[in-house]
């Protein structure tokens, strides 16, 4: 591995072990912007580029799976809601009431599935692997005339092959308004 100006794009992609180690060195020297890469960029910048790539990415990917998750045909079927919530799920309804993976597989699917739609979406990475998407909710049941609004929010678990929710609690508020 080159000296701290040598440093480039390459040498990061052939091994992440020393790299690791310059960066934890170079923090340690408090020099990060001495640092050369791709022409006069720091590797710190190109580093914060990859993360916000990936984040933009691990938000896309569960917002998708979130908007999944409400479609009808995945609420009716026992096959798609196993495979999107982990075997450890646990949910806090907006009702106060508390559900595991079996209740969900049981209940949701013998349900008239509501109206359901979502905006605002927030999405904060907890740990390497781990992320909490955020959003608000209306929800129109056939049953009711006046819909509900809740803020939700979802915790979700990278197992190194797919995204799977461990947690989802909703919270009941008032109407959102025009925003």
């Amino acid at each position: 591995m080159p000296g701290l100006r040598g440093l480039t794009f390459c040498h990061v992609k052939r091994d992440r072990r020393q790299l690791k180690a310059y960066l934890d060195n170079l923090l340690y020297f408090n020099c990060l912007n001495k640092v050369s890469a791709i022409g006069s960029e720091p590797i710190f910048g190109i580093l914060q580029r990859i993360n916000k790539v990936h984040f933009e990415t691990i938000e896309q990917q569960l917002i998708e799976l979130e908007q999944l998750l409400i479609q009808s045909a995945t609420r009716l079927s026992v096959e798609l809601l196993d495979s999107y919530l982990a075997d450890d799920f646990y949910e806090i309804a907006a009702t106060g009431r508390c559900f595991g993976k079996a209740d969900v597989l049981e209940r949701l699917p013998t349900e008239t599935p509501p109206v359901i739609t979502q905006q605002d979406f927030n999405c904060r990475v907890l740990a390497d692997g781990l992320a909490q998407l955020t959003y608000r909710a209306t929800i129109q049941r056939a049953e009711n005339d006046n819909p509900s609004y809740s803020v939700r929010s979802s915790i979700w678990r990278f197992d190194g092959e797919k995204w799977q929710m461990v947690f989802h609690q909703g919270t009941v508020c008032g109407p959102f308004g025009n925003r």
